[in-house]
């Protein structure tokens, strides 16, 4: 059977399916003609439940909604690149940024649309817990820095200014200032 599934799939599907990418490909209609393995998964669904439909099948009305009107524009030959958006489908809410692209017929018309989506959601959290941990760290009364084994500054804490009386940016990737004014 996966052979059968390999000989009916394009070489670009099949590298497609190897991607961590929401990929999926319409025709011009807006029915799904390719999803990856990977969309599958999150969608906690098979091929025979997506190929041939359209969003608001598989999503909803109301979830099917922006991803019609970005996918419109594509179908209306824009390239879109890393549009952010919430990811339809799936148990939990996830944020994307979606890529559309375009597939031209000799002709010039368009034949159909590749579109991909990279899931940002953990990203977002790290950078949430980054910017709280720096938060906390610039209202602490202690200097806090973070070197690496080069001896260069990557952060150092805002009380350094009370206590040095120099400003954090003078520090930072500069380890002969720290030498030279401080030590």
């Amino acid at each position: 059977k996966v052979h059968k599934l390999e000989q009916e799939s394009s070489p670009s599907e099949l590298i497609a399916d190897e991607i961590n990418s929401f990929i999926y490909k319409k025709d011009i209609n807006g029915k799904f003609t390719y999803i990856n393995k990977y969309y599958l998964q999150y969608l906690d669904i098979d091929n025979s439940m997506i190929l041939g439909r359209m969003n608001k099948e598989i999503f909803g009305w109301q979830k099917a909604e922006i991803l019609d009107e970005l996918e419109a524009k594509a179908m209306q030959g824009l390239t879109i690149h890393n549009m952010d958006m919430v990811i339809p489908g799936g148990m939990k809410k996830r944020h994307g940024l979606l890529s559309a692209f375009p597939v031209y017929k000799l002709n010039g018309t368009i034949q159909e649309i590749i579109f991909k989506i990279d899931d940002i959601t953990d990203k977002l959290e790290l950078i949430d817990k980054y910017k709280t941990l720096e938060n906390v760290i610039h209202s602490s009364n202690e200097i806090l820095w973070i070197k690496d084994d080069k001896g260069t500054y990557s952060f150092i804490g805002a009380p350094i200014y009370s206590i040095s009386g120099y400003h954090v940016n003078e520090f930072l990737n500069n380890s002969i200032f720290w030498l030279s004014n401080v030590v």
